[in-house]
This record gives C-alpha cells, structure tokens and sequence, in this order.
C-alpha cells in the first residue's frame, strides 16, 4: 500500500472536511501532474506532520532529558521545538507543487526549441496531426515535452478526445507558457484548415530567438561564476593553506592547523565545488 493510499484512507473524512486550507494549490496540482487530488494532498500533508511531529518531539525530550535531567524542561523544549516541526513540514508540502512546476517549466522550455523544429519536419511529411504527437511520445530525448505528447496521445487513442480536445487538455495543464502558446496555436491552426508545418516553422524561428537569449544570459552567468570561482575558492584556499602554514611556523599548533587544512583540501574544497557544479546545472539552458 503506497503512502497516499494509507494516508487516505486514515484520513479521508478529515480531508473531505479541511483540504479547503490547501484549495490555492488545487491549480498547481494539476498542472504539477503529480497525480494527487486536493483530498489525497491533504491527507498525505497531515500523515507527515504528525508523524514528523511526534518523531520531532520524542527526539528533543530524550535529548533534553539527557542533559538537564528534568522532565519538565525536556517537556517544554520538545513542545516549542515541535511546534516549528509542524510549521515546516506545511511550508515544505504548500511548496512542493510550485517547485515542481518550476522543474517542469525548466525542462520543457530547454528543449521546446528543438521539439518544434521535430514536429515540423514530422508534419512536412503530410502525417495526421495525431501521427506528430505519437512520434514525438516515443522520442525520450525530449523529456517533458515528450510526456505532455505522450498525455496528449493517451487522451486520444484511451479516453476517445479528438485531437483539438486533447490539445486544449494538454494547454490547460503544462508547465511552460511558451508550451501553451504552442499548443493553443497548433489547436487554432488544425480548426481552421491552416498550414500545420508553416506555423510550426514561425514558432520554431520564435523559440530560436528565445534559446539564444538564453544561451547568452547563460554564458555571462558562467563568466561569472567562473570569476568567483577562481577569486574565492581557489585563490582563498591558496591564501588559507599558506597563512596557516606560516602560523604553523611562527606559534606552534602545527597538529591543529594540519587538521585545519586538511579539512579544507578533502571537505571544504570538494562540497563547495559540488554546490558550484548544482548551481550551474540548475541555471543551464541545455539541462533537460
């Protein structure tokens, strides 16, 4: 039994009654496409923090208990501290949908560039509308976008929507407005009869522009980073090693300030490369 499956069911009727508090994410749920109504949401929202809770203030009161020696105290911290718990764990759950929104929209808009110009070859060659979405499903490279195809030819072949439905579905739910725009324009185009691959050629040459704005807002972020990078971490360590040796010399303390050091070179070093590298990734216009 899966975790929204098990806090449902405990929680059914409480959701039923209270998920209203939750009802701004309803939205970014279903365009999230996280798959959990607003009820399941809710539900698994309110198994975590009890859990999160009592784990948070049974942990703090042996703690405390431990080292003062006093229930009542241990009692009292426990509930302060568990109180932030609870807070945390609402804030993290109220965030989740946008962040994954956000990674979706990310996703999608790195590669809609490169989507478009696929699907206008693909019309080029005369195939039905349908055809170019299950084409583009089976195309992994194109991550999101290829999921949103892949939804739009479920709805189609599963769910029996013609193929103006299942854009107008698909439009409703992504992530990305450029996506959306497409989408809508693509629905517009079939409606009136109009050239399919013209329009997809416009949109392509629209997305062109877009990616290398992007490519270049990337560029100049990586000069900088680069600079910091060489200024703080490699000229900083440099600096560190070199005066710690040199108080090493004059004051002793040669052991501590070896630890020092070492610390750096095999902790320091590597975690705050680690952090450049995810940044990087995370502003990159080719992560898909």
């Amino acid at each position: 039994m899966s975790l929204t499956t098990f806090s449902y069911k405990i929680f059914k009727n409480t959701a039923k009654k209270y998920s209203g508090i939750f009802s701004d994410l309803q939205e970014n749920l279903k365009i999230s496409g996280s798959g959990y109504s607003l009820d399941e949401y809710f539900s698994m929202f309110l198994f975590s923090a009890i859990i999160g809770t009592i784990v948070g203030f049974l942990m703090v009161f042996f703690i405390l208990f431990i080292f003062f020696f006093d229930v009542l105290i241990a009692l009292i911290g426990a509930i302060i501290i568990s109180i932030p718990i609870f807070g945390v764990i609402m804030l993290v759950f109220r965030i989740y949908p946008t962040q994954l929104i956000q990674s979706k929209r990310k996703k999608i808009d790195n590669v809609i560039f490169f989507s478009t110009i696929y699907m206008s070859t693909i019309a080029g060659t005369g195939v039905p509308p349908h055809s170019i979405f299950k084409i583009l499903s089976e195309f992994g490279e194109f991550s999101e976008v290829s999921a949103v195809a892949t939804d739009i030819v479920q709805n189609i072949e599963v769910f029996g929507l013609d193929i103006v439905d299942a854009l107008e579905h698909a439009a409703d739910r992504t992530a990305s407005e450029n996506l959306k725009t497409l989408l809508w324009g693509m629905r517009s185009t079939i409606t009136s009869g109009g050239d399919l691959k013209g329009f997809l050629d416009e949109k392509a040459k629209g997305f062109a522009q877009l990616y290398k704005r992007r490519l270049e807002e990337f560029t100049r972020t990586l000069s900088m980073f680069l600079e910091i990078y060489i200024t703080i971490v490699i000229v900083g360590s440099v600096f560190i090693l070199v005066l710690t040796t040199i108080m090493s010399l004059i004051g002793g303390f040669t052991e501590q300030l070896q630890m020092v050091q070492m610390m750096l070179i095999v902790i320091g070093l590597p975690m705050i490369t680690a952090v450049y590298i995810v940044i990087l990734k995370s502003v990159s216009p080719t992560e898909v």
